[in-house]
């Protein structure tokens, strides 16, 4: 949409652009003069071919002193803390939620895409084992986004910090009760064309930038829709007031998961909200 028409030709021109380019990449600011921080939409896995980092978000990152993942990646503990927070707290395995024979059909599958015997995994929570399924379902050998941004960070000796720690992200997967974790696990095994079809115009959409499309998809698809509150609503309004921390003491890049971005609860319009300047970079 252009909204009015502008009768000056060059300012039409950049409304046209402003309107069709789209961007993983937005400048912050407090204020006209004060230094700018700059928020960036990831893809957790991609496909090595999708591996990519434009000069425009190196160029952000090596401009600020520090990097805010969702999560401070490189801690070294952080595995060991997450192991206990994806196991069952009790003795009863999962799979008493399905029938004998959808349990069947789903081990079997489970089985023919990640080449593992689903009975040694029901002490696991049921969402964990998507982790196992992503190169199945991504059809290649996925590799980290945010692992190339902190090879980045560290070449430039810039710290990386989390917004958030493990813990509260265990307990966003945790709004999923484990019957529903099943089901949702029983229904992509069972329909795994379609599953890798949800998954691929993810990524299609991520390639293109599209954020906006990125958003609604993740809150409105079937597989997806209930991400929405424990995911993205709350996690954005709790992690906005440390990024306002942050963006007043220093210049920070922050790399967030892109579904977190877009809509009227995203980011973006929260820091607007909250009177920051968020401008696109396209590139």
């Amino acid at each position: 949409m252009l909204g009015m028409l502008i009768a000056v030709s060059t300012l039409t021109l950049n409304t046209l652009k402003a309107q069709t380019q789209k961007t993983l990449l937005w400048q912050i600011k407090a204020t006209e003069t004060s230094k700018p921080s700059y928020l960036f939409g990831t893809m957790h896995v991609v496909c090595p071919n999708n591996l990519q980092i434009d000069t425009a978000i190196k160029k952000a990152i090596t401009n600020c002193t520090s990097l805010f993942l969702e999560m401070k990646l490189d801690d070294a503990a952080m595995m060991a803390k997450a192991q206990p927070l994806m196991m069952l707290s009790d003795t009863v395995k999962w799979k008493k939620y399905l029938s004998i024979t959808d349990y069947k059909t789903t081990a079997d599958s489970f089985l023919k895409y990640t080449k593992m015997p689903l009975d040694m995994l029901q002490t696991i929570k049921p969402f964990a084992l998507f982790s196992i399924l992503i190169p199945a379902l991504m059809e290649c050998q996925p590799v980290s986004l945010e692992g190339e941004l902190m090879k980045i960070a560290k070449q430039n000796n810039i710290p990386i910090k989390g917004l958030e720690t493990i813990e509260r992200q265990m307990k966003a997967m945790d709004a999923l009760s484990i019957k529903d974790q099943t089901t949702m696990l029983y229904q992509t095994l069972n329909n795994m064309d379609s599953s890798k079809s949800v998954l691929k115009t993810l990524l299609k959409f991520y390639v293109d930038k599209d954020v906006e499309q990125l958003q609604k998809i993740t809150v409105s698809d079937a597989n997806y829709g209930w991400l929405e509150n424990s995911l993205l609503k709350q996690r954005n309004q709790e992690w906005v007031p440390i990024m306002e921390q942050q963006i007043q003491q220093q210049s920070t890049f922050f790399a967030v998961g892109a579904a977190h971005l877009a809509g009227k609860d995203g980011v973006i319009t929260l820091l607007k909200n909250k009177g920051y300047t968020v401008t696109p970079i396209f590139y």
